[in-house]
């Protein structure tokens, strides 16, 4: 209410959910306003148990909860103290932070993905990252310096993410028609009798996301939107999910890709102290700290009898053949190919078929606008993470995929 006004304050709406903690009651008064906050007290353990099963699919693979786990608490952590502080909190329950609703929807999965990753969280170069996230990417995050002001980190780059299924989720392959009146409009040009003379697009780096969109009518008049939560702030009113798309009068051409398979090759053997290999006469090298099992983006080692076996922590990998290890190539003749992802001890191997189709206006002086993904594209896909969970990836696996440069820590040692 505005400061100048008297009310008494009636705690007006009940809920269903049920929250762990205590609650508190805090006036907010400003020039502005005079009000009060309601704050929920709660421990980050608890918090994070009830933000997982609202930011994810408790069906998932259990990594993938792992994996989210980590990104939620590494997200609460970067922002304590930042975001509200007149107020006295430090995050709002809904999506425009973390969907919290205390102990609804908890499950024994969700608690064991939490319990397992207690108090972990991501550091990059000594310091607790935000772990930012949204619901798909269409193939490939955007460097965050793109989409708001200033640079996160070295932890959020321009990088494809080619195993996301983003035609198979839920807003994660649209498009939909515009009119040139309605474009303009958005755009805040006016009587300009309705006719664009021309529309471009720059992208963000080499990334298929949108960073700044210039409109002309036919009288010359130019709008221009730069930074891609701008241009998405705009063409999200007339349809848009995200910044990664493309526009074209009366039809356009657009090529995707359809995920065939993913496969997770770990390479942690090649540096693994205690590796051992074995043949079928027993032990024939110990502990070697020097042997190459796989190279960067070629060969798996075996012997000529099919016979080697590479014992690692977890199991036993047998070598029946030499195992090839495909480069990126260019679609066939079908539009099939292989992109392979290379993050040192790890490849992350995605088979795609790509294919180019061409979208309809229903009137020729319409725009069609055809785009993936569903949020602002930084750091890690929530449906990209349950692809890779459902490939066989670890969670450790599945951050390093959305987070390079970054390590594990435990947060109480980073609390001031």
């Amino acid at each position: 209410q505005k400061a100048d006004t008297e009310i008494a304050y009636t705690l007006y709406k009940t809920t269903e959910y049920m929250y762990p903690g205590a609650f508190c009651f805090r006036r907010y008064i400003t020039s502005d306003y005079n009000g009060l906050t309601l704050i929920n007290l709660v421990d980050l353990h608890s918090y994070v148990e009830g933000v997982l099963p609202n930011e994810v699919i408790g069906s998932w693979p259990l990594e993938t909860l792992k994996a989210f786990s980590i990104i939620i608490r590494s997200y609460t952590a970067g922002n304590i103290g930042q975001k509200f502080p007149a107020y006295g909190f430090d995050l709002v329950n809904t999506a425009a932070n973390q969907v919290y609703r205390g102990r609804y929807q908890i499950s024994s999965k969700i608690m064991q993905a939490v319990e397992e990753t207690r108090d972990m969280i991501l550091v990059c170069n000594g310091d607790m990252i935000t772990g930012y996230y949204a619901s798909s990417q269409g193939g490939w995050a955007v460097d965050s310096k793109y989409v708001w002001s200033g640079s996160t980190g070295p932890y959020i780059i321009n990088q494809p993410t080619p195993w996301e299924k983003y035609t198979k989720v839920s807003n994660g392959f649209w498009k939909f028609e515009v009119t040139p009146k309605e474009l303009l409009s958005e755009f805040g040009i006016y009587n300009s009798g309705d006719k664009v003379d021309d529309i471009s697009l720059e992208f963000a780096g080499d990334s298929p996301y949108v960073y700044k969109m210039s409109v002309t009518d036919s009288k010359g008049n130019v709008a221009t939107q730069t930074r891609c939560s701008k241009v998405v702030g705009v063409m999200g009113k007339l349809g848009a999910k995200s910044a990664n798309f493309l526009i074209g009068k009366g039809s356009l051409e657009y090529t995707y890709d359809n995920v065939i398979s993913t496969r997770i090759i770990p390479l942690e053997a090649s540096y693994a102290e205690t590796m051992s290999i074995y043949t079928a006469n027993g032990i024939a090298v110990e502990n070697s700290k020097k042997f190459n099992f796989f190279t960067a983006l070629g060969q798996a080692f075996s012997n000529r009898s099919s016979s080697l076996y590479v014992h690692t922590n977890n199991g036993t990998a047998i070598l029946t053949q030499n195992v090839e290890i495909p480069t990126t190539s260019k679609p066939d003749e079908n539009g099939y190919y292989t992109y392979v992802c290379d993050y040192g001890d790890f490849l992350i191997v995605t088979e795609l078929q790509q294919v180019t189709e061409t979208f309809e206006a229903s009137k020729s002086s319409n725009y069609i606008v055809v785009g993936r993904g569903w949020g602002h594209g930084v750091g890690v896909s929530q449906y990209g993470t349950a692809h890779l969970g459902q490939a066989g990836a670890m969670y450790h696996h599945i951050l390093a995929a959305y987070y390079p440069n970054t390590e594990l820590a435990n947060f109480y040692d980073y609390l001031d």
